[in-house]
């Protein structure tokens, strides 16, 4: 997918580079203070960030060796089940690194040993429900998109295998799957369709949709798809009683109107944009998926949009738009993700928080946010792709790339 540098104006570009450098510097002093050490929340978000930065400044300093601290850290906890995830996205980060060439040094003697282990845990998260991005088995497949195709394929006939298995078929043409709305404890917790694309369908059908873009044949992947949209677009809001076209979440023959925020993690401008994808195999589709994501524009004041996160703040929005303007060359979505860009550039210094950059957490306060999705890491990366001609492909682990 191609990339436009989205901003070119030079007060913002002196803006951003001033928050990038005040990034960096926060993440080099505090990289060895996080204990969590995955991608989406942890160390392996620093050091992505660490790679794309040191090839936008064209210095390179800490990534690589940081890298290599992070492998060693793994090392030591290679027999807990209890971290399988981080080894999931730690291989998922070498591929990436690898093909983008920030790293010449041979990594399939350490995937290969990953392999079948993921497999398995891959679909024991489906049996019990967990095949979301973030915490579940579409984690796990999206690791195995770039590993050597007898081992990817073998990989998503397991994956489509047993989502096919676990699809609760609404009717004939639609299917949908059930999940907690607090995936780690399903305490006091009905399951419910989650329609967000962190956590739920979207990104089963954007990962469909990786699959039919990478020429992987099966059986059921076109009905999978298919009945996938079918479903979404059978829940669609009256919009008499909603601004927004969907609902977060939804229950099985109960139609309910609800609004939704924008952003990635959650809304129109997710399910959009996977419709949008959607339709490049299903093209019955693209009108209606244009609709929505052309309403989304028009939500400035009512979009629930506080900070500045990848998750569900003003740059994560922002390089969703930058990628649909790249996937359908409408001026709309361009000037869409200018606006975004341009609010969270200029977004209010908080001396409280880290770099300045505030979290806005439980509705009440700015606090410091490390994590790749909700924190620094993640803003300084789409920091990066405002200003400058490196294609972002580090959103591929966000599957809108």
């Amino acid at each position: 997918m191609k990339w436009e540098r989205p901003i070119i104006e030079t007060d913002l570009v002196k803006l951003a580079e001033d928050k990038l450098l005040l990034i960096y510097n926060n993440l080099l002093r505090n990289r060895n203070k996080q204990r969590n050490y995955g991608l989406y929340s942890g160390r392996m978000g620093y050091c992505l960030f660490f790679f794309y930065y040191e090839l936008f400044t064209k210095k390179k300093k800490v990534a690589e060796k940081y890298l290599y601290e992070i492998n060693a850290l793994l090392s030591k906890i290679a027999d807990d089940f209890n971290y399988i995830l981080w080894f999931s996205e730690f291989g998922w980060l070498l591929q990436h690194l690898k093909r983008r060439q920030f790293i010449d040094f041979g990594i399939d003697d350490i995937l290969s040993g990953l392999d079948e282990c993921l497999q398995e845990i891959m679909t024991d998260y489906i049996h019990i429900d967990h095949y979301e991005v973030i915490y579940g088995a579409t984690n796990i497949a999206n690791y195995f998109l770039y590993r050597n195709e007898n081992v990817a394929n073998q990989s998503y006939d397991l994956y489509l295998d047993t989502l096919y298995k676990k699809a609760i078929y609404v009717d004939k043409d639609k299917i949908t799957w059930l999940s907690y709305m607090d995936i780690l404890t399903k305490k006091d917790n009905e399951k419910h369709v989650n329609l967000g694309l962190a956590h739920g369908i979207p990104a089963l059908l954007l990962f469909f949709c990786k699959l039919k873009s990478s020429n992987y044949q099966h059986k059921y992947l076109d009905e999978l798809l298919i009945k996938t949209c079918n479903y979404i677009l059978s829940i669609e809001n009256d919009d008499v009683l909603s601004f927004s076209h969907f609902p977060s979440t939804a229950q099985i023959n109960i139609k309910k109107s609800q609004s939704s925020r924008i952003g990635w993690c959650y809304g129109d401008l997710a399910i959009g944009y996977a419709l949008l994808c959607a339709s490049e195999f299903y093209p019955e589709i693209k009108t209606k998926s244009l609709d929505v994501l052309i309403d989304t524009t028009k939500r400035r004041n009512n979009a629930s949009i506080f900070d500045d996160c990848l998750c569900h703040g003003t740059l994560g929005t922002a390089q969703m738009y930058h990628r649909i303007y790249s996937l359908t060359n409408m001026d709309r979505f361009k000037e869409t993700a200018f606006y975004w860009y341009e609010k969270g550039i200029r977004s209010k210094y908080r001396h409280n928080c880290a770099a300045g950059i505030g979290f806005f957490a439980d509705g009440r306060k700015y606090i410091s946010n490390y994590g790749f999705l909700s924190g620094i890491p993640g803003i300084g990366l789409s920091l990066i792709s405002a200003i400058s001609e490196v294609n972002p492909l580090w959103d591929e682990c966000l599957l809108i790339s």
